[in-house]
């Protein structure tokens, strides 16, 4: 189109930015401009028609710089994935461009080396300002990108909540003094066989079976705790059979989901090659 949607007058500057870089990163394709106190959105072509978006010189990577950048994620409540998918949405690059040792549980305040490839450090500290509950930082190049285990181990604060007033402080310095001394069971659970109605070891079996159709309906099945947009994205593909419509309802949120969306839109048949789609870091979970 060659007209541009006003969205109207935000007093606020903080707001105004906070819309610019939501479009941003929803909408790669436009392109906002400010007049006055109004947002004004355009498409790309028509933007860079009118000369409001002027061709760049080409950023070159100086040659005495190693290739990657060295950070450390911070993250409340947020599950990996999700949140790497969203830095790479905002900076705009490929799917293997951010590399990190593994994922970090949801349900907590965790840290953790991640890598970019070309990237600068000051790209991404600027990111910080449009990021809620998600930090980076600690920037430094560095040779070779992050892989999967390249990390020491984990280290782990434990906060026990609700715990009874009537305990002693006795029993619960005993109970730490064995853990200590002891260690735990090593527990494989939850965490590893998933929480919702469709388990992960179910997709496996399907896998192991060679019934790749199987797993993919597995993958995609509805959860409980699915909002509507994502129960109507699933529903295009297991009801509908249409992957390509599935894929442009599926929220961003879902990247395993919207990997395995993309391969089928592009061959309804490949199976196999939509579950190797899946990112490498949450297939060894």
């Amino acid at each position: 189109s060659s007209e541009s949607v006003d969205l109207g007058e935000y007093e606020e500057k903080d707001a105004r930015a906070a819309v610019h870089e939501a479009i941003r990163e929803m909408f790669p394709e436009l392109v906002t401009e400010a007049q006055g106190g109004k947002i004004l959105v355009w498409c790309k072509a028509e933007a860079s028609r009118r000369g409001i978006v002027k061709p760049k010189d080409r950023f070159r990577w100086p040659r005495d710089r190693h290739q990657f950048l060295r950070f450390t994620l911070y993250k409340e409540n947020r599950e990996t994935m999700q949140v790497v998918e969203r830095l790479r949405r905002m900076l705009r690059v490929k799917g293997r461009a951010i590399e990190y040792a593994g994922t970090k549980d949801k349900r907590g305040v965790t840290t953790q080396e991640a890598t970019v490839h070309h990237v600068t450090a000051e790209r991404m500290r600027a990111l910080n300002k449009a990021l809620d509950g998600i930090r980076v930082g600690n920037f430094a190049y560095v040779q070779k990108g992050m892989g999967l285990g390249d990390h020491g181990g984990n280290r782990f604060s434990i906060a026990l909540r609700n715990v009874p007033a009537d305990v002693p402080r006795e029993a619960i310095a005993s109970a730490v003094d064995s853990l200590r001394a002891h260690g735990f069971v090593n527990y494989f659970g939850l965490q590893r066989f998933g929480t919702t109605t469709i388990r992960t070891h179910e997709v496996g079996a399907a896998i192991m079976a060679r019934d790749y159709e199987k797993a993919i309906r597995l993958v995609l099945a509805e959860r409980p705790s699915d909002w509507e947009d994502a129960r109507t994205a699933r529903a295009a593909y297991l009801v509908d059979g249409d992957a390509a419509r599935a894929l442009s309802l599926m929220p961003h949120r879902f990247v395993a989901e919207r990997n395995v969306l993309q391969r089928l839109a592009r061959d309804s048949r490949d199976f196999l090659g939509a579950l190797q789609a899946v990112p490498r870091t949450l297939a060894m979970m």
